[in-house]
């Protein structure tokens, strides 16, 4: 379990710097009615979620 929140950690800050360069380059340019800074704060803060939670599963394996 703990190397699936490790994995979903990495694909999540790989979406967040995707969108943080999409927002410099195209700094009018909006996806699903956010501004693309906006989505990239957003899988940032989902990508610490996720490292949280594998530091938790570490935690709590055997």
């Amino acid at each position: 379990m703990k190397a699936i929140a490790v994995l979903l950690a990495i694909v999540l800050f790989a979406i967040g710097i995707y969108y943080g360069f999409i927002a410099q380059t195209d700094p009018n340019g909006t996806f699903l009615f956010m501004h693309r800074g906006k989505h990239a704060v957003l899988f940032f803060g989902l990508a610490i979620l996720a490292v949280i939670w594998a530091r938790f599963q570490s935690a709590t394996e055997p």
